[in-house]
């Protein structure tokens, strides 16, 4: 069963927010009503739906949701465009249910992969199960192919045991990691799960979940960009597409602000009236902004609304595709 375990090394800080997961609903004031049309309204409804279907989702892969009786595969991809929360709304939905989830980040190597696996495992009390939460980390599952080997080993089916292999002389790692002394802790882990010539790691991954989010259709790309050695690791996970035009990202985006503070942590928050600002500026501005229409943008714009009330348009138009 999974249960709030909070790792001191591995926390996301950031997300500071009262969204409740599943819980989460869009209550819209008399004045959020009185600055929306009937439509922005309607697109607004339809993003809170696309998070709820994101949320359920995300309770599948984690065996939490009231309708799962069995599990055929233990990680799952959640496909869909960029910018709207998939990210937030995966987070505050395990969070919801007691789980506070491993992130493995772009950019990641296969050491520090094999740190943080090896960290959760060592220290979760046993009997416990482990969320691993694969954010923007396309470029370090899918990205090379001499690594596909030890991606399906990870990834395996319900009856198989799964296992992170990683065949590398890791004493130099290990070394910078002595130097200091508050990874004394990961130098335990990584040392418990290595023979004693350090070259190389093999971490149990029998009690992991993983839930993988991306932006990119690798079920397509496997069959049509000639990367065939994608097809094996994509059919390991439950593969789930959230689809949807740019109105109901939107209002996805403004349903995350509505009912979310971006800075909680430092004891501000927005209030509705500001709230409004953004997400009309957003709707207006929508396809000057290119990609940049993120929940990072959501916070940044919310940086300079608070910071400089006066200036905060200025600053905004730098968001503006020329």
């Amino acid at each position: 069963m999974f249960r709030l375990y909070l790792y001191n090394y591995y926390i996301d800080s950031k997300v500071q927010s009262n969204l409740k997961g599943n819980e989460m609903a869009t209550k819209l004031s008399k004045q959020v009503k009185l600055n929306l049309t009937d439509d922005q309204i309607t697109y607004i409804m339809a993003g809170e739906r696309k998070a709820k279907e994101l949320s359920v989702m995300v309770e599948e892969a984690l065996g939490v949701a009231k309708h799962i009786k069995v599990i055929a595969k233990r990680q799952s991809i959640v496909e869909g465009p960029p910018g709207v929360g998939k990210s937030y709304t995966t987070k505050q939905t395990c969070i919801a249910n007691g789980v506070q989830p491993i992130e493995i980040g772009t950019g990641s190597t296969l050491s520090y992969i094999a740190s943080k696996l090896a960290y959760a495992d060592y220290w979760t009390p046993k009997g416990q199960e482990i969320a691993v939460l694969w954010d923007d980390a396309d470029d370090v599952v899918f990205s090379e192919k001499k690594h596909a080997n030890i991606w399906k080993n990870v990834f395996m089916d319900e009856e198989n045991e799964p296992r992170f292999l990683h065949n590398a002389n890791l004493y130099n790692e290990i070394k910078k990691l002595e130097k200091d002394p508050t990874k004394e802790r990961i130098v335990e882990a990584m040392k418990a799960y290595m023979p004693e010539d350090a070259m190389g790691i093999e971490i149990p991954m029998t009690r992991f979940r993983h839930i993988f989010l991306t932006n990119f259709d690798y079920e397509a790309m496997s069959e049509k960009h000639n990367k065939q050695w994608m097809a094996p690791i994509v059919d390991r996970f439950n593969y789930n597409r959230l689809q949807y035009e740019w109105t109901t990202a939107w209002g996805w985006l403004s349903h995350v602000l509505l009912n979310s503070q971006p800075f909680a942590a430092y004891g501000e928050e927005l209030t509705e009236e500001q709230k409004i600002k953004i997400i009309t500026w957003l709707f207006d501005k929508w396809y000057k902004l290119g990609n940049k229409q993120t929940y990072r943008t959501v916070r940044e714009m919310a940086q300079y609304i608070i910071n400089e009330p006066e200036n905060y348009l200025n600053r905004w138009n730098k968001f503006v595709r020329k």
